[in-house]
This record gives structure tokens, sequence and C-alpha cells, in this order.
């Protein structure tokens, strides 16, 4: 474990200008933490950000919540949603702001890359729903982060990044074997030291770490499996595309764990068509970044 943090901070050490979340992301989350924060607080808070304002009450008004009567103010939104939800908004919108699409283009195509991991956000969610986890919105975010470290190679060291993807296309390879191939560490480790550093709950970053390997991970196990299985279903449906060229094989156990069969994988990819349509906002944000 020692050498693999040790891979992990070498690799740190060459990403400059480390990306950190937007400072009214970051007082947000603390004022969250005082139980004397009051909604109207919290509405003060956000609308000093108008461009994160306005992105909130666009998801808040979109079909995925489906309100029947559109909602004017962010007060109002903390107020029906709560603030476990609204956190969740905005730290979803957030990401998208810092990891905005750059203009030169290379192997890593980034609007495939938004699109899988907000199909595997939903497909996340659907299942969660479907064992009882009362979550929901953590759900949907602990799959859309799950392959985050990607982006982050991609932004910070893209040179590394394309030898990566290149070597997965030549050798028909998954992108996590080339990863250590090439630099010794995957973009799991790399996407949950992100997340640690940015100081999101601990399960999240929990989860990004193990989604590739959940029989390693010692917490949130049902979680992880959840996101392992998604991503892979999302794979096979071709929902976007992480940057494999081929399907990744589902962990047994993990599946096991969810006790899961195909009838159950039918009438998910059901909910999952019709969750994808609501989930459209986010798409759209994603490449207004």
């Amino acid at each position: 474990m020692d050498d693999d943090k040790n891979r992990v901070q070498e690799i740190v050490k060459r990403i400059t200008d480390l990306p950190t979340l937007p400072a009214v992301m970051m007082q947000v989350l603390s004022m969250m933490q005082d139980p004397s924060t009051t909604a109207n607080d919290l509405g003060k808070a956000i609308i000093s950000d108008q461009a994160l304002a306005t992105n909130i009450l666009k998801v808040v008004n979109s079909a995925y919540y489906g309100f029947p009567r559109k909602i004017n103010t962010i007060t109002q939104s903390i107020l029906i949603l709560g603030f476990d939800t609204i956190k969740n908004i905005i730290l979803t919108t957030s990401i998208f702001d810092v990891f905005s699409d750059k203009e030169e283009k290379g192997r890593f195509d980034r609007e495939r890359f938004w699109e899988h991991s907000i199909a595997c956000g939903v497909a996340t969610k659907i299942i969660a729903e479907r064992m009882g986890f009362v979550m929901q919105e953590e759900s949907f975010l602990s799959g859309l982060l799950h392959d985050i470290g990607k982006v982050v190679l991609d932004e910070f060291l893209p040179d590394d990044f394309n030898k990566i993807l290149k070597k997965v296309e030549e050798e028909n390879i998954l992108i996590i074997d080339a990863e250590r191939s090439v630099l010794g560490v995957t973009h799991a480790e790399i996407g949950s030291w992100i997340a640690e550093e940015w100081n999101i709950p601990h399960s999240f970053s929990h989860t990004i770490a193990y989604h590739h390997n959940p029989l390693l991970a010692k917490e949130d196990t049902i979680i992880v499996s959840i996101v392992h299985v998604s991503d892979i279903l999302c794979s096979a449906i071709g929902a976007g595309s992480g940057g494999n060229q081929k399907v990744p094989r589902i962990n047994t156990e993990a599946w096991l764990k969810l006790k899961l069969n195909m009838s159950a994988i039918e009438s998910i990819l059901k909910k999952f068509d019709e969750e994808m349509e609501k989930a459209s906002v986010f798409i759209e944000l994603s490449k207004s970044k």
C-alpha cells in the first residue's frame, strides 16, 4: 500500500495547477456542516455566484426532478429538495465547470466521456433505488464521479494519457491495464486522490478507488459494487465511452452481492432509457462548459 501511495504522489507532483472546486462550493460545503445554517443563509451564499445559481435552477426545474410548478428561487429549491440534494447538484455542476472541455482534441473524447459518466450515474441511481437505498442523489454522484481520474490525466498529463490510449488501441487492452504499464498508477487511484483533496465525503473517494475491484473495498461495499456493475453495463450498451475498446468483465461476487439476474437487467435498462431522457440537463451542462 505504501508503494502504491508513493507512486500516486509521484504522478501528483507532475500535475501542475491542481484543479480546485469553486470558492462558493467550498463555502457551501462548510456551511452545510454547521447545524445553525438556514436555507436563507445557504441561498445567499449560492447566489453570490450567479452562474452556479442559474445552473442549479436549470437542474431543479428540469424533467429530472419533474416538479409540476416552476421553482423560481434558490432558497425555495433548498426548502423543497433539502441540503443534501442541493449539495450534490452543486458538486455535479462544479465538476463540469472545473473540467471544461479543452480546445485541443487528443484521442480522448470528452463529450462521450461525460455521456458515459452521466449514464453510469443514472444506472447507479436506478439499481440503488431497486435495492432500497435511501440516498439516491449520492448514488447518482458516485456513478458520475467513478472515472474522474481519466479526465484529470487527460487535462494535466495529456502526453502520457495519449500513450495510454494508443496502447489500448494497439494492444486491445483495458485502460486500467495500460495505465499501470505507462504510469504505474491508475485513473481509479488518481480520481480517489483528487476527491480527497477536494474534501468530498470519503464514501465517494472510496467508491472511485475500488470501482474496478469491488472486493477490495473495506466499506461502502454495496455502492462500490453497484457502480462497478453500472459502469460495465453502460459500456456494454454503448452509453457514451470511457475510452475502452472492449467491455470489462463483471466481477462475479459483486454481481451476486446485488442479487441481479437477466430479468432484473431488462427492467433496469427499460427504466434507464426513461431516466437518461430526464438527465439530458446534465448532458447539456457538460457541453456548455
